[in-house]
C-alpha cells in the first residue's frame, strides 16, 4: 500500500513541477501568449490601432499572471490523465486495456480538436457577434467598446474551462458509451431522447442565457451523436 500511495506522490510532484515550469514560460513570453489569445478577435475590431484598456495600477501584471496560469494548467490536462493511465493501468486486465485504449486516444483528438475550434472559428464569431451590438451610431446615442484587458482574458477562460472541459467531458462519455454498447444499436437509438435533453441542460448551464449561444453548444453535439449512430449502422450493414 505505501508504494501505491509513493508512486502516486510522484506522479503529483512531475506533473506539478511540469504546471510550475509552464507557468514561468508562459509569463516569460507573455506578449506574445496574450497576442495569440486576441489575436481571432482584435481581427474585427474596426480601430486601424486595437488596444484594451486596464483600470488599476497592478492589473496588467495580476492579469499575465493569470493568464499564465490558466493556459499553464488547460495544457497539463493531457499529462494529468497521462499520468492517472500510467498509475491505473497496473491494475487492469489486457482485455480492460485494449478496450480503454480507443477511448482514450479518441479523448486526445477531441482535446485538440475542441480546444482549436474554440480558439479560431468560435472565439472570433462570439467577438463578432456580441460587438456587433455595441459599435455604431444612431440618431440618439453612440455606443462603442472600451474592453478592458482583465475582462477578455476572463471570458477566453470562462470559454475554454466551463464550455470547452463540459463539451470534452461530455463528448468522452458519450464516446465510452457508444464504445462499450455499440452492439445494441436500438439501446443507442432509445438512449437519443435522453442525450438530447441532456444537452439542452448543459448548453442552459454553462452558456449566456440567450439561444444563439446554447444552440452554438448543443448543436454540435447533436450532429456529432447522430454521426455516430450513422457509422455504427453502416457498419452493421457492411459487416452482414
Amino acid at each position: 500500500m505505501f508504494n501505491y500511495f509513493f508512486e502516486l506522490k510522484i506522479r503529483i510532484l512531475y506533473t506539478l513541477i511540469f504546471c510550475l515550469l509552464l507557468v514561468i514560460l508562459s509569463f516569460f513570453y507573455k506578449e506574445s501568449l496574450l497576442f495569440f489569445l486576441v489575436e481571432p478577435s482584435i481581427k474585427f475590431t474596426q480601430t486601424v490601432n486595437p488596444y484594451f484598456i486596464y483600470t488599476n495600477v497592478t492589473e496588467v501584471f495580476s492579469t499575465y499572471v493569470e493568464m499564465s496560469v490558466s493556459v499553464s494548467l488547460y495544457l497539463t490536462l493531457p499529462l494529468v490523465f497521462y499520468q492517472l493511465w500510467q498509475f491505473f493501468t497496473p491494475g487492469l486486465y489486457p482485455k480492460e486495456i485494449s478496450q480503454i485504449k480507443p477511448v482514450i486516444f479518441i479523448g486526445l483528438i477531441n482535446y485538440l480538436l475542441i480546444s482549436f475550434f474554440l480558439y479560431n472559428p468560435i472565439l472570433s464569431w462570439l467577438w463578432f457577434f456580441f460587438t456587433g451590438f455595441g459599435n455604431g451610431e444612431s440618431d440618439l446615442l453612440g455606443i462603442h467598446l472600451e474592453a478592458k484587458l482583465n475582462e477578455y482574458l476572463k471570458f477566453i477562460n470562462h470559454l475554454y474551462f466551463y464550455i470547452g472541459l463540459l463539451l470534452q467531458f461530455f463528448l468522452n462519455t458519450i464516446i465510452s458509451l457508444l464504445f462499450f454498447i455499440s452492439g445494441n444499436i436500438l439501446k443507442l437509438i432509445n438512449f437519443r431522447k435522453y442525450f438530447y435533453v441532456g444537452v439542452i441542460v448543459l448548453a442552459a448551464l454553462v452558456t449566456p442565457p440567450d439561444v444563439v449561444s446554447q444552440l452554438v453548444v448543443a448543436c454540435p453535439l447533436f450532429i456529432f451523436y447522430e454521426l455516430v449512430l450513422l457509422i455504427i449502422l453502416i457498419q452493421k450493414e457492411y459487416k452482414n
